[in-house]
Order: structure tokens, then C-alpha cells, then sequence
């Protein structure tokens, strides 16, 4: 073990898997750790004392939602102008909180979720800043709390659980809708376009579309009216999906979980779907644990959700969007249920779930003995390699 100061990790208990990787890969390297938690605001005192006694050799905040809260991002700036390298993990789509994150202070290092989105951030938000990637989010912390072994796919009480939240990031899409029709002719023109040719397929990215509208349209926009212009495009096309998915599963016999159904997609209808109205993370993964399959969508082209993640090492099967990277390591029909957005995807991936359970069975066991395994390279050494490129620069 290095003789030298600690890296603080800074976390909360839902991400307390990743900071648990992360704490390996800083032991591998030799560096000790102390931890931080980031929704206690005496444990965040207490950070910024050990920073300013040097007593840290760089803070790791594997999120930052409770100091966004509390107007937290200046404790950030704060650490960093006393020399400390710090990076921020950002498990959010960047188009849509880079305001919320420090996206003008080259001090800090950004590390995303995808690639895509790393992208994004270098070419749309801070060409200056460290920035890389992880390969998705990994399993919610939850779900590695003590339980006994998975409930048998015949035996469980709920067959297709569906949680989906339709007030995403506080938008509907009738508001995303109404924002964009307020748009001056050209930008309208381009959102129109780029939301078009990114909703219906996952695998299409919406700042590649926009930039192809643009070029379309012979319509230049400053970075700023870029960015916003990409986020529109970003709930839009995320919003859009869920409620097709919900449209069409209003009339199967599933389990739907949203606080906030609109009552357009109710009017005039009998669902064949039991409503509940929660929308509860913690109850969403003691739901999964007895359901046969969970739905699940993404909000980037290449994020390797938690939720398809979450259902396999519970023991349950899958049913994904088919985007650039679920493909790589989950075979259709045999480690997953994908579907697109056609009625027709939808309507057999929930039929083969609720079917043959033998069938799920084997398709849930080859999905958890995949996830549970050392295939799927979640790229949690970039948070560490972050860290030390930020310590290294500061002695230049």
C-alpha cells in the first residue's frame, strides 16, 4: 500500500458498487482510500478539511446529485483551486445536465457512461477537459444486498414488470413538443428532422442527427443553442419511446409502474395492464426479483443500461431495445428479449416472456451467468487513470 495520502471516493449507497470498484482499482495501483457521503453535508466538511490540510491525493465523486441539491459545484471548484484533482462521474445524459456539472472548469475531470456521450462532451460542452468513459452504469448497489438465491421463473407472481417514468428529467412530451414548436424556423425546422430519423431507433445518436439536419438544412447555430438544441432532441426522442412502448402495453396483460400516465393514453380505453402508480427505484428492484422479465429503455445509443443488468442477477430475463451496445454481449432470444418499436416486436417479446417458462428460464440463466461473470469490461479503471493524469499535470 502507498505511504503516500488517500484518494476520496465520494458516493451514496445506490452507486456503492461502483465505488467499490473503484476502491479495487486504486488498491491494485497501491493508493489507499477513505470514504465520502456525498448526501451528508458534515461528510462533506469534512472533506474539504482534509483537502485543505493536504491530507487527500484526489477526490473521485461518483455522483454529485446531492451537492447539485444544495448548490454543491462550488465545494467542487473549491477543491480543485486548491490544487486537488478532482473527477466527477456522470451517470446523466450530458446534453442534458452538462449546466449542473462543472463544464467550465478544465481543473476537473468528466468521465460519462458512454462513449457517445464523452464524445458529445468534448466536442459540444469543454474541448479542454480530461474527459473518458465507462462502459455503463453496472448494477444498482441494491441489488448486491444479502437475498436468497432467485425465485424460479414458474414461480414468480409478476410475469412482464414494466417500470417507466413518463415526467423524465421533470419533461413530458407534450412539453418537449410545445418547447420545440417555439423554435425559430430553421432550429425548428432541424429538430423536426433529427427527431425523426433518432426516436424510433435506439441505436441513433442524437447529436449525430442533429449535426446531419443541420448540414441538411444549411442552418448554423452557436455552441450554446447547439447544446440546447441537442437536449430537446435527447427528451424527445426518449420520451417518445416510452410512450410507444406504453401504448402498445396498455393492452397486454403486464405490469406497468409510472406515477404519471398521461391521460391521453388512457382515454377511451379498458388496459389490460395492471397500473400501479410508484415509480420507486428501491421498489423496482424487489419487483424484478419476482418477475419473470422487466422492460427496459436507455437514453443513449451505445449506454449499457442498469436495469437489463439489475434483472439478470436477479433472475430474471430481459426485454431491451436492440442500440449499439447490448448487442455485443447479449444474444436475442438467448441471454435477452429485444424488441424495436414496431407493435408487432413488442407485442412477441412479451408474448415469449409470458410464455414457455422453461424457455425464460434458460434465457434468464444464460443472461445472470453473463452479467455475474468477468465478460462484460465495465471500464471502471478511467475513473482512477482520471485522477492520476489530473495529479500528474499539476506537477508539470
Amino acid at each position: 500500500m502507498s505511504a503516500g495520502p488517500p484518494l476520496a471516493i465520494v458516493t451514496t449507497r445506490r452507486f456503492h458498487w461502483i465505488a467499490w470498484q473503484a476502491t479495487q482499482e486504486a488498491v491494485r495501483r497501491g493508493r489507499a482510500v477513505e470514504s465520502f457521503l456525498a448526501d451528508d453535508p458534515g461528510e462533506l466538511e469534512r472533506l474539504e478539511k482534509a483537502a485543505g490540510a493536504g491530507e487527500l491525493f484526489g477526490a473521485l465523486f461518483v455522483t454529485i446529485h446531492p451537492l447539485v441539491a444544495r448548490g454543491g459545484d462550488a465545494a467542487l471548484a473549491r477543491l480543485a483551486a486548491g490544487g486537488l484533482p478532482v473527477v466527477v462521474w456522470n451517470v446523466d445524459s450530458p446534453a442534458i445536465v452538462w449546466r449542473t456539472l462543472p463544464h467550465a472548469n478544465d481543473a476537473i475531470g468528466i468521465v460519462h457512461v458512454s462513449e457517445s456521450d464523452a464524445r458529445f462532451w468534448s466536442d459540444c460542452v469543454s474541448r479542454a477537459q480530461v474527459c473518458s468513459f465507462t462502459q455503463g452504469i453496472g448494477p444498482h448497489g441494491q441489488v448486491f444486498e444479502h437475498r436468497p438465491p432467485p425465485l424460479p421463473i414458474a414461480k414468480r407472481p409478476i410475469g412482464v414488470l414494466v417500470p417507466m417514468n413518463l415526467r423524465w428529467c421533470s419533461r413530458t412530451l407534450e412539453e418537449v413538443d410545445a418547447m420545440a414548436r417555439a423554435l425559430q424556423p430553421g432550429a425548428r425546422r432541424v429538430f423536426e428532422h433529427a427527431a425523426e430519423s433518432c426516436r424510433a431507433d435506439p441505436r441513433a445518436g442524437a447529436a449525430e442527427a442533429v449535426r446531419a439536419a443541420l448540414e441538411a438544412e444549411g442552418v448554423h447555430l452557436p455552441d450554446t443553442a447547439l447544446r440546447q438544441l441537442v437536449r430537446l432532441v435527447v427528451y424527445h426522442a426518449h420520451l417518445w419511446r416510452r410512450e410507444r412502448l406504453l401504448d402498445v402495453l396498455l393492452d397486454q396483460p403486464v405490469t406497468i409502474d409510472s406515477n404519471d400516465l398521461p391521460e391521453r393514453l388512457l382515454r377511451g380505453r379498458a388496459p389490460r395492464a395492471t397500473l400501479l402508480r410508484e415509480s420507486d427505484p428501491r421498489r423496482t428492484v424487489e419487483r424484478t426479483a419476482l418477475s419473470r422479465a422487466v422492460v427496459s429503455t436507455s437514453f443513449s445509443p451505445d449506454l449499457l443500461h442498469d436495469r437489463p443488468l439489475n434483472a439478470a442477477l436477479l433472475g430474471a430475463a430481459a426485454l431491451a431495445e436492440r442500440n449499439r451496445i447490448f448487442p455485443r454481449w447479449f444474444e436475442d432470444r438467448t441471454s435477452v428479449l429485444y424488441f424495436d418499436y414496431t407493435r408487432e416486436s413488442i407485442e412477441a417479446a412479451v408474448e415469449t416472456a409470458l410464455g414457455d417458462a422453461v424457455r425464460v428460464q434458460e434465457i434468464a440463466d444464460a443472461a445472470r451467468e453473463l452479467v455475474a461473470g468477468p465478460c462484460i469490461d465495465y471500464r471502471w479503471h478511467v475513473l482512477l487513470d482520471a485522477v492520476e493524469w489530473l495529479a500528474e499535470r499539476a506537477l508539470r
